[in-house]
């Protein structure tokens, strides 16, 4: 057998093994890449609220209803079409995908969705990025933010120390407002807390923000569950709650926080806040 026929032989044979990789690539995500298309086709076929009841339980707890509404409002979810995922990814039981979504008219938006397995291991929405339209549009629209691994949100709850990082922190901006969303996070010997924060503040203002403890209105704000109880702002105590952002410098946003909060079950508090954010 010549040289050349050897290379040719050799060259196909690789060609096979990747198509065939490729192949098994492609059959492993399939599961991955109809789930996320299936969320954002549910929220035009049948609403974002019955998108937002087919996410994952820590998508769920990071972000409101009402939240996630506007957010497919804004971005014009109901108008969508189709989806291609040019790239899919699974590890360590989570899972991604990368491509774009088709809306009315044409529309093409870049997404990245992150998924995760529930108890009976379907893949649920965890978290996802997405460039907002811009064609038409006269005013700042929201863009969603994935959080880095460099992001994170801390404090010290009830005196117990507490940290929410990377892909735990889920920050939306929404024009000038800054809505930082945490879902629960694995501690020691694998057990999950199910402490979340939602913080909402001015990402553009200069001085100490008064926070509010109603995080349905357009104000800066905090709110805390632990999976059993809601908590708001304690009103009743002499000192308000505050936000003040420390530091903004390319992109990156650091800043510090504290209140007194109360839920029906009690009192706790929240002392040393602290967050650390890539906004783009």
């Amino acid at each position: 057998m010549s040289l050349f026929r050897k290379i040719l032989l050799g060259l196909a044979a690789v060609v096979v093994i990747g198509a065939a990789i490729g192949a098994g690539v492609y059959y492993f995500t399939k599961g991955l890449a109809d789930a996320a298309t299936g969320f954002f086709a549910t929220v035009a076929t049948s609403g974002p609220q019955a998108a937002y009841a087919k996410a994952s339980t820590a998508f769920q707890r990071a972000m409101s209803e009402s939240a996630f509404a506007d957010l497919a409002a804004r971005a014009g979810l109901s108008g969508f079409k189709s989806a291609s995922w040019a790239t899919r990814k699974v590890e360590n039981g989570q899972g991604s995908v990368s491509g774009t979504i088709t809306l009315d008219k044409g529309v093409s938006l870049p997404v990245t969705v992150q998924l995760t397995k529930d108890d009976d291991g379907e893949w649920r929405v965890f978290n996802f990025t997405m460039k907002m339209p811009g064609a038409g549009v006269t005013g700042k629209m929201p863009a969603a933010q994935a959080s880095t691994g460099g992001d994170v949100v801390s404090a010290e709850i009830g005196g117990k120390p507490w940290m929410a990082q990377g892909s735990s922190v889920i920050t939306l901006k929404l024009g000038n407002a800054m809505i930082v969303n945490t879902a629960p996070i694995v501690v020691k010997d694998g057990k999950i807390s199910m402490t979340t924060l939602r913080l909402q503040f001015d990402g553009t203002a200069t001085g100490v923000q008064k926070l509010g403890r109603d995080c349905k209105q357009n104000a800066p704000c905090l709110e805390m569950s632990t999976g059993d109880d809601h908590y708001k702002i304690d009103d009743s105590v002499a000192d308000p709650a505050t936000l003040t952002i420390t530091s903004t410098e390319g992109g990156h946003m650091e800043g510090v926080f504290s209140a007194a909060m109360v839920s029906l079950d009690g009192k706790t508090a929240i002392h040393d806040g602290h967050f650390a954010l890539t906004v783009k």
